[in-house]
């Protein structure tokens, strides 16, 4: 399955369980018959979670380096999402189009930057500066082998699932 059809299945479900939830609430406090109320249950959890499907999808984006995907492979185990020390480019996030084929960048989209160290795991920016594209190079200068480059979205319409990005 694509990220994009995998997220809209975990929108569903959690919108299907968050709203089961609340009728079985509203139930306990009616004290209602269970033939009645589990009809009403039913329909009023489905028609919830389906519009809570409809209404708080966000864009998937992905990291790109030089219009390049940088997720280029996933596995029963994982995904892989790596740079080389010595890379160069321009990285950006980007909205993303994926097909069974290829994935395009559409619209580059606002984010920040911070470095996940190997050794102690401590997270730190790398600027508090808002960023389109950056300098693959200067945040690498920051950077050993084994680190992690962490990009965060800054929109909350965004998701940025693949954020980590290990430095090999």
């Amino acid at each position: 399955m694509r990220f994009t059809e995998l997220h809209t299945i975990y929108t569903f479900l959690h919108s299907f369980y968050f709203c089961r939830f609340s009728a079985f609430y509203i139930c306990s406090l009616f004290n209602q018959k269970k033939s009645i109320m589990k009809k009403l249950i039913s329909t009023a959890f489905f028609l919830c979670a389906l519009a809570g499907s409809a209404f708080s999808q966000n864009i998937c984006t992905a990291a790109f380096l030089n219009n390049k995907m940088i997720v280029d492979q996933y596995t029963k185990t994982g995904y892989k999402n790596e740079i080389s020390l010595k890379a160069t480019g321009d990285l950006t996030v980007s909205a993303v189009q994926l097909s069974a084929n290829e994935s395009k960048a559409l619209e580059s989209i606002s984010f920040q930057v911070a470095i996940k160290e190997k050794g102690t795991q401590t997270i730190t920016f790398f600027s508090k500066e808002n960023f389109m594209k950056v300098d693959v190079k200067k945040v690498l200068s920051e950077c050993k082998k084994g680190d992690q480059i962490v990009l965060m979205a800054v929109d909350k319409k965004y998701d940025l699932p693949h954020n980590e990005i290990l430095v090999k």
